[in-house]
C-alpha cells in the first residue's frame, strides 16, 4: 500500500520552506492524503501566507495549520523558536471543518454545528483546535463531540491565532476552531499521562462565592490544601484536580482534570478559581511531579500496545504541555525520546499548548500539564 505516513520539521520562520517541505512530503505518499501542519515561533503570524501558498501546490489533500507553543516531532521539537512538524498519511478521507465564532461567543460553542454541516456520519476520529479563548468554559459539551466523533482530542492554539484549514480543491478557511475529521483509518488508540499526581482525596465543594471556593466537604478550602501540603513539596506548582460524577477514576492511566489556582485569601480562608467550579463539583489537590510523569506515559503507551493486539502502529499526532512548565519528563524533550522508543520508526508530529483536549473519566475537556498520543494503527 506504499509509505502510509510521512512526517518532517522545517526548522524555519519562512513559509514558503514550510510550503516546500509540505510538498516534499507529499511526493512520497501515494493516492489520496491528508494532514496537519503545527507551527511555532514567527510561523503563527504567517499561517494566512503559508495556507495561500499551500493552496496553490495542488496537494489534493485537506490540511489544517495550526499554531502553537511548541511543536513535537519523531524528528525533534521547536520548543521557542520558529519551526513547522508537518505529518501527512495516505489511505482514508478526511474533512476540515471551521467555526467563524463570533467574538462574544466560546469558539467552541460554535463548531459542532459546523462540523455538522460537513453533512456525513460520525467520524472515528476528530483532532480539535480552538483559540485559547474558546477554553472559557473548559468542558466541550460530550454530547455534541458524540454526534460528530468517536474520539476527540486537541489543543488550545497560541493566543490570538486562528486555525487555517486547507481543502481539497484548494480553498482557504480560517477561524476560531476548527476540526480534521478522519475517516477510514478506524479509531485510534490514545496514550495519556498527567504531569502530576494526587495530594489530597476527592471532596464536594460546598460553598463558593464568585472565583472563590469558600469551602470543601465541611472545612474551609483554604485548610484543605494546606492540610495536603507538606515540606516535601514546598516550591512546587500545586493545582486543582476536578473529578466526575459517582466515584472519581484515579487509574494512572487516566490522566487528570487540572485546573490552575489562580490565588488564595487567607481572610475568607478561600481558594481562588476561574472559571469557578459549582458546588457539588468533586476536587482534590494535586502537585506538578515530572519525575513521575515519565512513568504515567510509558505506562500508557504500554498499554496502548498491548490494546492494538498486533496491529501495527502507522502514525501518532500528539498533543503536549510546554515544557519546562509542564510535561517535562525530567529533561528537555524526554517525552519525544519516550514516543520514538515505544512508537520506535513511527512517525508523529504534534503541537505544544498551555490546554490539552482529551476524554477523562467519559467526558471530552480541556486540561493541562497532560499529555495525548492518538495511535492509528493498520489491521492485523
Amino acid at each position: 500500500m506504499g509509505i502510509p505516513a510521512v512526517s518532517a520539521v522545517a526548522s524555519t520562520k519562512y513559509p514558503v520552506r514550510v510550503a516546500r517541505e509540505v510538498e516534499s512530503v507529499r511526493t512520497r505518499l501515494p493516492g489520496p492524503a491528508a494532514g496537519l501542519v503545527f507551527v511555532c515561533g514567527e510561523l503563527t503570524e504567517r499561517l494566512d501566507d503559508l495556507a495561500e501558498r499551500l493552496s496553490h501546490a495542488a496537494l489534493e489533500a485537506p490540511l489544517l495549520l495550526v499554531p502553537g507553543a511548541g511543536v513535537v516531532s519523531d524528528h525533534g521539537d521547536g520548543d521557542g523558536n520558529d519551526a513547522a512538524a508537518i505529518i501527512l498519511w495516505s489511505g482514508g478521507t478526511a474533512d476540515v471543518a471551521v467555526a467563524r465564532a463570533p467574538s462574544e461567543a466560546p469558539p467552541m460553542a460554535t463548531l459542532g454545528a459546523s462540523v455538522r454541516g460537513v453533512g456525513r456520519s460520525p467520524a472515528p476520529a476528530c483532532a480539535v483546535f480552538t483559540r485559547p479563548d474558546g477554553v472559557r468554559e473548559h468542558a466541550v459539551d460530550t454530547n455534541r463531540v458524540a454526534e460528530f466523533a468517536n474520539v476527540a482530542f486537541g489543543a488550545a492554539t497560541a493566543d490570538g491565532s486562528n486555525v487555517f484549514g486547507v481543502e481539497q480543491d484548494g480553498r482557504v478557511v480560517s477561524g476560531a476552531s476548527a476540526a480534521l475529521l478522519i475517516r477510514g483509518l478506524g479509531v485510534p488508540r490514545i496514550a495519556s499521562a498527567s504531569a502530576a499526581r494526587l495530594i489530597s482525596r476527592y471532596e464536594p465543594i460546598t460553598e463558593t462565592e464568585g472565583p472563590h471556593v469558600l469551602r470543601i466537604g465541611q472545612r474551609p478550602a483554604l485548610e484543605v490544601l494546606a492540610a495536603a501540603s507538606n515540606p516535601g513539596i514546598e516550591g512546587s506548582l500545586l493545582l486543582a484536580a476536578l473529578g466526575s460524577e459517582g466515584p472519581p477514576n484515579e487509574d494512572e492511566h487516566d490522566p487528570l482534570d487540572l485546573r490552575p489556582i489562580r490565588g488564595v485569601d487567607p481572610a475568607r480562608g478561600s481558594v481562588v478559581l476561574a472559571p469557578p467550579p459549582p458546588c457539588g463539583q468533586l476536587i482534590a489537590f494535586a502537585v506538578r511531579d515530572p519525575s513521575d510523569a515519565r512513568r504515567r506515559l510509558d505506562l500508557a503507551l504500554r498499554a496502548v500496545q498491548r490494546a492494538a493486539a498486533g496491529a501495527a502502529p502507522r502514525f501518532a499526532l500528539c498533543i503536549h504541555g510546554p515544557p519546562p512548565a509542564s510535561f517535562e519528563l525530567g529533561a528537555r524533550g524526554g517525552d519525544i525520546r519516550l514516543l520514538r522508543t515505544r512508537l520506535p520508526g513511527i512517525p508523529f508530529a504534534g503541537i505544544r499548548s498551555n490546554w490539552q483536549l482529551g476524554t477523562i473519566s467519559g467526558r471530552c475537556i480541556f486540561t493541562q500539564h497532560s499529555a495525548f498520543a492518538a495511535v492509528f494503527t493498520s489491521p492485523s
